[in-house]
């Protein structure tokens, strides 16, 4: 009896061990498939390569800008953007009846200017000086005037004139009176003292009787125009001058300005109002419509493709640094139908508009026409070979240098080989939009890097492959 109730009890027992057992195994099995599943990769050693696209225009090597003096009225203009011209053809055709009227304007503002005081530089002029203190009664000459050595410039108010001189003759024989009692009383340091005031006195007595007998005329002492006159009728004389004469006058940069643009007028009025490309090519650019006023820039921009041809694009900053002087790309046009090889750049610059680069490559074509749209393609690598693993196994947070990355540490367990993901820290040296170069600290060699999972990983976190 004992006996089967051992056997028994043996049985039962054995029944839930293997019970037990297969319980484990499904709830192991349960808890694996709870287990984020992820995917790896491995650190590779290699460049960074940049591919490069961008559309450009071919334009000529040579490009001749065609500028008209600002403010006339455009009456015709049969050419547009992209048609090709011959040298010497018309492009363009102004109102000349506008033009006269524009011409006459500036012609009599010149005029008016050139009798102003502020027409003429008085840089190098010589200064015209008379006696201080003496009233002009009359002004002789204008800015502009051309005069010759010895010309009388200005009159002085001879009855001051007159005057000035009766008062400094009656104050210099009140002091020989004085110096003479001086004398009689034998003060010597008195009559020494008041001699010096007698001297200076006779002198400027001198001067305004010379002034006197000459006229009351101020003459000018040099050949040339007059290039400012600094007195009007009425005014008492100073120290400063009162005219400055040039030998070689030149007019002030505002008024030699308008004079070259009236010559500018004149000599488009010689053409009848017409205006010629400058070379043959292609109209690149157009900036006068009809009915409309020209302005300062450009009215035309002609490309000179007898000089040859080179393929022009813009480039974003950030590829900037990929692209240098020496470098050769591959450009197609058409659809593909034309493709150039070894086009090598020229010139980086800064673009116009700021922002971005542009970049010019050589081209060489019987084909294409200035004004063609192409694209530009290549592929650079980075000087600099890297551990490079894919961008999207990076985890970046607010800086685009630095992220984090899983890799998967094994270790053996109960049921076998177990997988733990651990976080780990990189520094991004250089990436494109695929992979990315990284320094790594602490990372195990040949180390299994996540690059997908199903779930959100955390450090520590146990996954399946």
């Amino acid at each position: 009896m004992k006996e089967k109730i051992k056997k028994r009890a043996i049985k039962y027992f054995m029944i839930f061990l293997a019970a037990m057992l297969i319980l484990t195994f499904v709830s192991r099995m349960l808890y694996t498939e709870r287990m984020p599943h992820v995917s790896y990769t491995k650190l590779t050693t290699q460049s960074i390569a940049h591919d490069l696209e961008y559309g450009g225009t071919v334009e000529a090597l040579k490009s001749r800008p065609v500028f008209v003096p600002e403010g006339l009225r455009v009456l015709e203009s049969d050419v547009e953007c992209g048609d090709r011209v011959i040298k010497n053809q018309i492009i363009m055709k102004l109102d000349t009846e506008y033009l006269h009227k524009k011409a006459a304007l500036l012609e009599k503002e010149i005029a008016e200017e050139l009798e102003s005081v502020s027409a003429y530089s008085s840089e190098g002029s010589i200064p015209v000086f008379t006696e201080a203190g003496l009233r002009t009664a009359e002004v002789c000459v204008k800015a502009g005037d051309s005069v010759s050595a010895g010309q009388v410039l200005l009159r002085l108010d001879s009855e001051y004139l007159s005057s000035r001189i009766a008062d400094v003759q009656n104050s210099l024989n009140a002091d020989i009176s004085t110096r003479e009692g001086y004398y009689e009383n034998e003060d010597m340091h008195s009559a020494e003292t008041i001699t010096n005031n007698i001297e200076e006195k006779q002198r400027e007595l001198d001067r305004y009787t010379e002034i006197y007998n000459n006229g009351c005329n101020v003459y000018s002492s040099v050949s040339g125009a007059v290039t400012s006159v600094l007195v009007k009728a009425g005014d008492v004389t100073s120290d400063s001058a009162v005219v400055l004469i040039s030998g070689s006058p030149s007019v002030s940069c505002v008024l030699s300005e308008k004079q070259e643009r009236l010559e500018a007028l004149k000599k488009i009025d010689e053409t009848n109002g017409n205006i010629y490309s400058p070379a043959e090519g292609i109209v690149t650019s157009k900036n006068a419509a009809i009915g409309e006023l020209t302005s300062e820039n450009a009215a035309f921009i002609v490309s000179d493709v007898s000089e040859g041809i080179i393929f022009r694009a813009n480039v974003d900053e950030d590829d900037i640094e990929y692209i240098s002087v020496g470098d050769v790309f591959k450009l197609r046009f058409r659809n593909g139908r034309i493709k150039a090889e070894g086009c090598e750049v020229k010139r980086v610059y800064k673009a116009a508009d700021g922002s971005g680069y542009t970049v010019e490559l050589s081209l060489e074509s019987d084909e294409l026409r200035a004004g063609e749209v192409g694209f530009l393609k290549g592929s650079i690598l980075s000087e600099e070979k890297y551990e490079c693993i894919p961008l999207n196994a990076i985890e970046f947070g607010r800086s685009e240098t630095r992220g984090d990355i899983f890799y998967i540490e094994e270790s053996e367990g109960f049921f076998g080989k177990e997988y733990t993901a651990k976080k780990c820290s990189v520094t991004v040296r250089e990436k494109n939009g695929t992979y990315a170069g990284v320094d790594v600290n602490g990372l195990p060699p040949d180390a299994k890097i996540v690059l997908s999972a199903s779930k959100k990983l955390y450090d520590g976190q146990k996954v399946r492959l």
